[in-house]
């Protein structure tokens, strides 16, 4: 049975350890412990090194018994930024939220969380179960990076569940989106501000007249996102360059695609 207080009690602890995306080691070795524990010894395997990270995806297979074809389960080990220094906080009513400095990383803590947990109470319950699968990834945020290293010839199973959505219980997402980076630099002309600003092409006024013409948001069915913008070296120097990045999601690669071409035209 699955134990609600220890549940919450692992969420808190893994939460308070600091996982940015390539810098998972302390928390995949407290994973790597708890399945220890439970009689589990993952592997993990050299995608560290090829993604200049800390830890590896770790991967488990535990023999079940009953006929039945294997199940995977999986969840990604980093969080979005700011992912150091996180706590956990618990209201009277039962919400668990961060402190407010940084986020919670319930993305993709408590999807760790729930595997665990799950194994831990099978263990002790005796239960009779088909072969399981697990695999804990890094670096997801980045594009899926630690994955995308990962020797999928190692996986028997051809049912898995990936615990890394929010919502009600039971529902599952059975569609993912396009995601389209763009990387866009701008080449002006640098000259001294005060004494011939009109000698010089502005890079980064240039770059902002295009992100004007760029609608971000909802777009039809697609998102499109302007996330960085970086430029010049000082403030009486105009810039002789700038560079922006962004994105376009949609569940249509090729609306998706139809609005990255729109914007290279901006």
């Amino acid at each position: 049975m699955i134990q609600k207080e220890r549940l919450i009690s692992l969420f808190k602890r893994l939460v308070e350890i600091d996982n940015p995306s390539r810098g998972e080691r302390k928390i995949c070795d407290s994973i790597i412990q708890v399945l220890k524990e439970n009689q589990i010894v993952p592997k993990e395997d050299d995608s560290a090194e090829k993604i200049g990270g800390t830890a590896g995806n770790l991967y488990a297979y535990i023999e079940g018994s009953l006929d039945l074809p294997p199940i995977l389960f999986s969840a990604h080990m980093d969080t979005v930024e700011p992912s150091c220094g996180k706590k956990a906080l618990i209201s009277q009513e039962g919400i668990i939220t961060s402190e407010g400095a940084t986020v919670l990383g319930a993305d993709n803590i408590s999807g760790i969380s729930v595997i665990l947990e799950a194994l831990s109470a099978l263990k002790e319950s005796g239960l009779p179960h088909r072969p399981i699968e697990i695999l804990f990834d890094v670096s997801e945020e980045t594009y899926c990076t630690g994955i995308s290293n990962f020797n999928f010839t190692n996986i028997r199973s051809k049912e898995g569940y990936v615990l890394d959505l929010d919502g009600p219980v039971g529902r599952a997402a059975y569609q993912a989106p396009s995601i389209l980076s763009f990387r866009a630099e701008f080449h002006g002309k640098a000259t001294h501000a005060a004494f011939s600003p009109e000698d010089g092409i502005h890079g980064i006024k240039a770059a902002a007249k295009a992100i004007s013409r760029i609608e971000c948001g909802k777009v039809n069915n697609t998102i499109v996102n302007i996330g960085t913008i970086t430029g010049g070296i000082a403030d009486n120097i105009v810039p002789d360059s700038c560079t922006i990045t962004g994105e376009v999601r949609s569940f249509s690669h090729k609306d998706a695609s139809r609005q990255l071409l729109i914007i290279e035209r901006a």
